[in-house]
């Protein structure tokens, strides 16, 4: 299993691409015009933005996003919105695509030398801190899908995964949002 997994590549060029993306949207001003014509439409803005905020592909123009909108509206209310459209798509993943996120973070370590992760995952010490550890990046701005991983190897349940990722990414989101307004 020392191979790169087939979509290692595609990943990688869609998470640079992102960044480019957001940096262009920045540099152009054009998420001000989308944001004028948006006016009224908060709760769906923030919602849709929440979803797109969790993921490596889509963190960079999500973030961006998020902190013009808890720039121009109240934080605490952006984040709240924000961070149910972030359990939306952190279920998604958490559901759908954790096994191949877990394929590429494993083929990565093997590569930066840290051996079979895999196998260190499941020893009693570290299955303690696999939680704290993804719940410290799902808080973070970082985008979840490390931490999403490290929750599904602790084999986290579903029904105790939603309320506690709402909570995590509404603190992540908000402390965002409150950085920003003290910067801006």
């Amino acid at each position: 299993m020392n191979e790169r997994p087939a979509h290692f590549i595609r990943d990688i060029t869609i998470v640079v691409l992102s960044f480019f993306i957001a940096a262009n949207l920045y540099q152009t001003g054009a998420l001000n015009s989308v944001f004028a014509s948006l006016r009224g439409f908060e709760v769906l803005t923030s919602f849709l933005t929440g979803i797109f905020f969790i993921s490596a592909f889509t963190a960079a123009p999500a973030t961006l996003a998020l902190t013009e909108l808890m720039r121009l509206y109240n934080p605490l209310f952006i984040a709240s919105i924000a961070a149910l459209g972030a359990v939306i798509g952190d279920l998604l993943i958490f559901s759908f695509v954790k096994d191949s996120l877990a394929d590429d973070i494993f083929y990565c370590a093997r590569r930066m030398g840290f051996g079979d992760l895999r196998e260190k995952t499941e020893s009693q010490s570290v299955k303690y801190l696999l939680p704290i550890a993804g719940a410290i990046i799902i808080a973070s701005p970082f985008p979840d899908e490390i931490g999403l991983v490290l929750l599904g190897l602790s084999h986290m349940r579903k029904q105790n995964f939603i309320p506690f990722a709402y909570a995590l990414n509404f603190l992540g989101i908000l402390l965002l949002g409150l950085a920003v307004r003290n910067i801006v």
